[in-house]
């Protein structure tokens, strides 16, 4: 894949789609009859992502679109209830704001699982203890979590641009830097997919002050999520995971298209099993790549 392809295949679609999000999802830009379709389209992406995952064995995208409707969801029912701009809502959108970015970002990092699995099943538990842990803490003492979440390490003049809280900021940012360098190491469409949910998700609970929606910033999180598994998905069919160079269907279709005369040169890593007994997968990977990135320098096919 060339310079070229991967940027684009940073920024596109994830980041158009957040960008569109940020421009059309806010109050006085959505049609008003649009948005009782918004909790029916969030209710379709945790569905529709839950059995892409389960099918095609994402268990990924299936923890980080759980984390994404249970916000979305916690935040809903505190609107109808008019509990959002009270203490209780505040300090709910503050904890949101620490522990899901940590928790997106730390699930993008996970080897994938078979969900039907109890390995994989125990991967829910963190979830669950977060949210019990948090409600119980609620109930004991939402003001002084709020404080506490409130304090501020650097000036005012700062932070003025969000209601979030600069621990909240700081989490958001770190996990996408986090989710970033994975990338770049990586190139995985799906942590490509993380990468853009975390600022789709930050501009849901930004939001919650100014009046915005969060429920659709979060559904447009796990579209992304959704359209980077599908594109997982069409990738890995034809090309190897580590150096993404094409398989051998794609090969063949490359050797059928040959008119002319041609050369085929077959290239061995010497001593590769040593290097993969000695100094593990991640550096023998790492060897794989750099000798992919010698091979698509040659010219011609």
């Amino acid at each position: 894949m060339s310079r070229v392809r991967r940027d684009l295949a940073l920024l596109l679609p994830g980041g158009f789609v957040v960008l569109a999000a940020f421009l059309l999802l806010r109050p006085g830009v959505t049609p008003d009859a649009v948005r009782p379709y918004v909790d029916v389209c969030a209710v379709v992406v945790l569905a529709l992502g839950g059995f892409l995952g389960w099918h095609h064995r994402r268990s990924r995208i299936v923890f980080a679109l759980v984390l994404l409707s249970l916000s979305g969801a916690t935040l809903w029912w505190l609107a109808r209830h008019e509990a959002l701009d009270a203490d209780i809502g505040r300090a709910v959108v503050g904890v949101l704001a620490v522990l899901l970015p940590l928790n997106l970002a730390a699930y993008s990092a996970l080897p994938e699982r078979t969900l039907t699995t109890a390995r994989a099943l125990i991967r829910f538990l963190p979830i669950l203890a977060q949210v019990a842990a948090v409600g119980l803490i609620l109930r004991a003492g939402g003001p002084a979590l709020t404080g506490w979440l409130d304090h501020r390490w650097l000036d005012a003049d700062w932070a003025r641009w969000t209601a979030l809280s600069q621990l909240g900021v700081a989490a958001f940012a770190g996990a996408i830097l986090f989710v970033a360098i994975r990338y770049v190491f990586q190139r995985d469409p799906i942590v490509a997919g993380f990468l853009w949910a975390l600022p789709s998700a930050f501009l849901a609970l930004h939001g919650v002050s100014r009046g915005w929606d969060p429920t659709a910033f979060f559904a447009t999180g796990g579209w992304i999520l959704i359209g980077s598994l599908l594109e997982a998905t069409c990738r890995w069919a034809t090309h190897d995971r580590v150096t993404e160079l094409p398989e051998r269907s794609v090969l063949n279709g490359i050797l059928h298209r040959l008119g002319g005369p041609h050369f085929l040169a077959l290239v061995r890593v010497d001593h590769f099993a040593r290097i993969r007994d000695v100094f593990g997968r991640e550096v023998a990977d790492q060897v794989l790549r750099m000798v992919a990135a010698q091979l698509q320098r040659t010219p011609g096919e």
